[in-house]
């Protein structure tokens, strides 16, 4: 009777632990979709679609790099939803997060270093 009480208040824990980490994922995921300013913009001259997230402080942009990561990635994936005409889907597509002075940016994908390491086509 004693271990069946213990392994219930092991489960019980278990379970607490993985509903609050899955509401601080939830409002981690929320502050950066309340807190940014989101603007975009074609470059004609780059063949480029940016899709820009502004913060008012450069520290956001530094805590919230890892969910621009993961929204560049979906990005990626499939470009239509985050875009006014659906017809730039086959540009490149760019997710730079900022501060509005543009002291602090982040690029997703980041640009290649050298010609090297750009990918042929």
């Amino acid at each position: 009777m004693k271990r069946v009480a213990s392994c219930r208040a092991f489960i019980r824990r278990r379970v607490l632990l993985i509903l609050a980490a899955a509401l601080a994922i939830v409002a981690y995921a929320g502050a950066y979709l309340l807190l940014a300013t989101r603007d975009s913009g074609r470059a004609r001259g780059a063949g480029e679609y940016f899709h820009y997230r502004d913060f008012p402080h450069s520290w956001e942009v530094y805590l919230f790099a890892p969910a621009a990561f993961v929204e560049a990635m979906a990005i990626q994936i499939n470009p239509r939803p985050f875009l006014p005409n659906p017809s730039w889907a086959d540009t490149q597509q760019r997710l730079v997060i900022r501060t509005p002075d543009n002291e602090t940016q982040l690029w997703f994908p980041p640009f290649p270093k050298s010609k090297e390491e750009t990918p042929q086509p």
